[in-house]
C-alpha cells in the first residue's frame, strides 16, 4: 500500500494541516489572554509565574 493511500489524498493532507495550524493559533490566543488574566490578578511575580507553570504556559522574559 502507497503512502498516499494510507494518508488520504492531497487535498485532506492540506485541509486537516490548515486545521492543525489554525488550532495552534487559537491556542496561541487562548494563552496569551490567560497569561494577561493572571498577570493582572496575581499578588506578586513569584505567584504569576506559578500560576503560568501551573496551566503550561510559558512566561514572557522579564521587560525593563
Amino acid at each position: 500500500m502507497s503512502t498516499e493511500r494510507r494518508i488520504g489524498p492531497a487535498k485532506e493532507r492540506d485541509r486537516l494541516a490548515d486545521a492543525r495550524e489554525d488550532e495552534r493559533a487559537h491556542a496561541a490566543i487562548r494563552n496569551v489572554r490567560a497569561a494577561r488574566m493572571i498577570a493582572g490578578r496575581a499578588d506578586s511575580a513569584e505567584e504569576c509565574t506559578l500560576l503560568l507553570e501551573m496551566l503550561g504556559i510559558e512566561p514572557a522574559e522579564v521587560r525593563r
